[in-house]
């Protein structure tokens, strides 16, 4: 929301978690969330949705849908769309720093665009690839060919050279931890400053505050809590975020006879 005079004020939703299908009104869920007017990103079991949506209604209601979409068939047309419609990123890179929202994760200095679906949607760690072993070469030879291959000679590796885990690995780091190291990684072609974001997924983690990421889900639909980050934005641009947890009043997967992940 900016900040200014009272009656100028706006309130925008903004969900970085998958619409749960953990839960028992799913349905009801999508509905409220489109007819407020909330802006969501594609989740992990949204993707699973939208193509479940599609196979439903290529066949008439025939496809026989897995138990935890259920909710399908509960969905108004105008849900479908507004579900269907969900973006993998939101970005505001007019801010400063710019905000960008993502379910899931961002691959360090890995420009947006070359960003892979999967990892925005699945992506919890992250650890640097090991360097193929080189043959033996003069000290000459050694440095053109790390030039040549963009390694840099401190025996690291080139921009994309990361590994994704899905599950935890202790070999490996969270990826909000990663993309702040130095001072965060421009990736949005709109700017040269580095994005702050703002994602979910990681309940096991739960809240993660890095100096360029901000994880928000702290397990809410395990009984745990529920956490948003509200946002001014200053007339400057410039903006301030101030964490607001409250408690869960139910474990509320337990409605589901299976645990998804």
């Amino acid at each position: 929301r900016e900040k200014g005079e009272r009656r100028t004020r706006r309130k925008q939703y903004v969900l970085v978690n998958a619409i749960d299908v953990k839960i028992r009104n799913s349905a009801g869920v999508v509905t409220f969330l489109r007819q407020q007017g909330a802006l969501c990103v594609r989740g992990n079991h949204d993707q699973s949705c939208q193509r479940n949506i599609s196979e439903y209604h290529k066949t008439s209601g025939g496809y026989n849908l897995p138990e935890k979409y259920s909710y399908i068939r509960d969905l108004s047309e105008a849900d479908i769309l507004w579900y269907k419609s969900l973006p993998l990123t939101i970005r505001l890179p007019e801010l400063s720093p710019p905000i960008l929202i993502v379910h899931a994760g961002i691959v360090p200095r890995v420009p947006l665009e070359k960003q892979k679906v999967d990892d925005m949607l699945r992506m919890r760690r992250v650890k640097l690839k090991r360097l193929k072993k080189q043959r033996r070469t003069c000290s000459f030879g050694r440095w053109l060919y790390q030039k040549l291959t963009f390694q840099k000679i401190d025996g690291g590796n080139d921009s994309e050279g990361f590994e994704t885990f899905i599950e935890p690995d202790p070999s490996a780091t969270p990826w909000a931890k990663e993309f702040s190291v130095g001072g965060g990684c421009s990736i949005l072609p709109e700017s040269d400053e580095s994005p702050h974001i703002f994602f979910g997924h990681d309940a096991k983690l739960g809240l993660q505050q890095e100096p360029y990421a901000t994880g928000l889900d702290t397990g809410c639909c395990y009984g745990k809590s529920l956490s948003g980050a509200v946002v001014e934005i200053n007339l400057d641009s410039t903006w301030d975020a101030k964490i607001i947890s409250v408690n869960a009043k139910a474990k509320y997967d337990a409605f589901m006879k299976k645990k998804c992940i």
